[in-house]
């Protein structure tokens, strides 16, 4: 991503492991992350089941992950990577919803409540990172009286500093071409075509700084100056699109040529760009990194990827670069299988190292910290999943406890994808048991201690 052109990327909803895997990686190469709590489009806070540190609602939750996220990469390392909070994605229920999981009543309650918690739990670690939230396009866009009001209430409680972040698809509403899809530039006198990224952000800010058409006001939550964030926008490269608006009258377009076209007018670095040269204060986050063959919807959702499943990229025009990334990063991840490193049962599991290197260097070396856990019966389920790491034949996986010193060690001698196999070589571990570590299947079990 960085190679690419990529600043700062931003991941949905994981398991604190790999938040800190993902924030120290972006640490160490100077690129920034966008972190993003549990916190789902529910009516009200409620039980999270697969809640990784114990059996808690979904707010009490979000604030223990994120702390212990913050605990294993220090503040400083937070404090310097990560440059925004999202209080979870596209949770918003407005009154009149019953679609579930909405029930017709307005959630904004529950989502303020969300943003002010991770706010505090910010706070009381010494951090001042924004919390906000992200929203679908058309809350902060075409909204409704009472969905504008609500959008006051919520926007009220970001951080000043946070972002209005929202998900424009012109490509799901069928702007043609691809490049108007963006704008038309100039702002001033063409008046730019409904549903266009130009279009939804005049709705929003108004048309009079920078001056636009068509002419409109802005929404009564907008305030000038406030950065408005484009969280997710992209074009599908292939696949069915039911579903999607642009299909009355149609047609839906996606394609690797109008995929780059729209990416290059709204970022290619060194032209006359939609970010750069727009004079909206905006930000944008490209969806997304790579195709998702197991994505469920229309066969456009698995193919909104810059690479495809394999990890090559589709065209030099999709990334800021403009260019084809010449690191190879994750191709041939096709050829790996998932181990699982199973903790021992509840109710205390003490936090444990990860590391898996390859002496042949063909592979990227993981080191990751699991954070303890407290999971008490009958919801024994909310220490899971245990977690899961990509490893390629040769991987040497060495598991540690900064508790009681022991550090054991296996070698993955074989594996294979489909179907999935893996053959473990000899466990050594520093220290006699009975703390040890048994590997078989498709993973590693911790003794209990470990």
């Amino acid at each position: 991503m960085q190679n690419a052109g990529f600043t700062t990327v931003r991941s949905y909803q994981t398991e604190p492991y790999s938040w800190i895997d993902i924030i120290n990686q972006a640490n160490a190469l100077g690129m920034k992350v966008v972190y993003e709590a549990v916190i789902p489009q529910i009516p009200s806070d409620t039980n999270y089941p697969g809640c990784p540190l114990g059996a808690q609602n979904y707010i009490p939750c979000a604030q223990a992950t994120l702390n212990a996220v913050i605990q294993a990469v220090t503040p400083t390392v937070f404090n310097n990577t990560v440059i925004l909070v999202f209080a979870g994605h596209e949770n918003y229920c407005n009154a009149g919803n019953t679609v579930p999981p909405c029930t017709g009543t307005s959630n904004v309650t529950y989502l303020t409540s969300a943003v002010s918690a991770l706010q505090a739990t910010l706070a009381a670690q010494g951090l001042t990172t924004p919390v906000g939230s992200a929203v679908l396009s058309g809350s902060l866009v075409t909204p409704s009286p009472a969905i504008s009001t609500d959008m006051q209430t919520l926007i009220s409680a970001y951080s000043p500093t946070a972002p209005l972040a929202f998900d424009p698809y012109p490509f799901q509403w069928g702007v043609s071409p691809a490049t108007a899809a963006v704008w038309t530039p100039p702002l001033s006198s063409t008046t730019q075509l409904i549903n266009s990224l130009a279009w939804d952000y005049i709705q929003v800010v108004g048309s009079t700084t920078p001056p636009a058409l068509p002419t409109a006001n802005p929404q009564p939550f907008y305030t000038a100056g406030r950065v408005l964030l484009s969280a997710e926008t992209g074009w599908a490269t292939s696949g069915t699109t039911t579903g999607y608006a642009c299909n009355s009258p149609g047609p839906c377009a996606p394609s690797v040529a109008n995929a780059s076209a729209y990416f290059q007018t709204l970022y290619q670095l060194g032209t006359s760009n939609f970010v750069q040269t727009s004079g909206y204060n905006v930000g944008v986050l490209a969806f997304e990194a790579y195709d998702e063959p197991a994505k469920g919807g229309p066969a456009a959702e698995q193919n909104y990827g810059l690479f495809d499943s394999g990890c090559t990229q589709k065209g030099a025009g999709l990334v800021p670069n403009n260019t084809m990334v010449s690191a190879t990063g994750c191709q041939g991840f096709t050829n790996g299988t998932l181990l699982t490193i199973f903790g021992t049962t509840p109710p205390s599991q003490p936090s444990f190292m990860v590391q898996i290197t390859y002496p042949s260097g063909q592979h990227p070396t993981i080191k990751a910290t699991i954070p303890a856990n407290s999971g008490l019966s009958p919801a024994i389920n909310s220490v899971t999943p245990w977690p899961q790491f990509l490893v390629y034949q040769g991987a040497q996986i060495t598991v540690s406890s900064a508790a009681s010193g022991q550090s054991c060690t296996t070698t993955a001698t074989a594996v294979t994808a489909s179907p999935s196999s893996i053959t473990f070589g000899p466990v050594t571990c520093q220290n006699p048991p009975p703390s040890s570590m048994g590997c078989f299947g498709l993973g590693c079990q911790l003794s209990n201690p470990f």
